[in-house]
């Protein structure tokens, strides 16, 4: 097999990058924040200066996240069969399957959604071949433009190669979505 350096072509199986994207899904629904009561004023002379001289109640601690405003993405939304490739490189590369259980988020959160997450996971083939992956996983609010945020979609960068340098490989796909305007596929969002 030639090298790349002999100029021959590189194995597709060395290095693949695929942009996912999921199906869309509805936005998990977010806990109203908890009301603050009001700080009553005093009306007299003696309730201001014992306000002055006494200590302030113990403040009540935040009210622990539910549980509830986590959603999981149903295992539908993460087959083959509803995943769209929206780019590919090498342009013949084949994801293997199953790819978007491991790229794409599990978990709708309403505190992860604008932040991309970092995830490495390694696949081994039929054959005993190990691939190794990394993703930047995202959560786009869709804009339909009338103001109703209902609906998220799945997207992941993800890198798959034979080696596993995977602080490397988070770096490229950093920089990459870092500069996402000017590195961009122009037929991905």
């Amino acid at each position: 097999m030639a090298t790349p350096q002999e100029g021959g072509s590189a194995d597709p199986r060395d290095m693949s990058v695929f942009i996912l994207e999921g199906p869309r899904l509805p936005l998990p629904p977010a806990t109203p924040e908890p009301a603050t009561a009001a700080a009553r004023m005093p009306l007299t002379i003696r309730g201001a200066w014992e306000s002055f001289i006494l200590p302030p109640a113990p403040a009540e601690p935040p009210p622990l996240k539910r549980f509830k405003e986590r959603a999981a993405v149903p295992a539908s939304a993460l087959s083959d069969g509803s995943i769209r490739i929206r780019f590919r490189h090498p342009a013949t590369a084949k994801p293997p399957p199953r790819l978007a259980v491991f790229a794409l988020p599990a978990v709708l959160h309403p505190d992860l959604l604008d932040r991309p997450r970092d995830v490495c996971f390694c696949l081994t083939q039929a054959d005993g071949t190990r691939i190794h992956g990394a993703a930047v996983q995202l959560c786009d609010v869709l804009d339909d433009g009338d103001g109703d945020e209902g609906e998220v979609v799945l997207r992941a960068l993800v890198l798959l190669s034979r080696w596993p340098v995977y602080e490397m490989w988070q770096t490229l796909l950093h920089s990459i979505f870092a500069q996402r305007d000017a590195l961009w596929p122009a037929n991905c969002p």
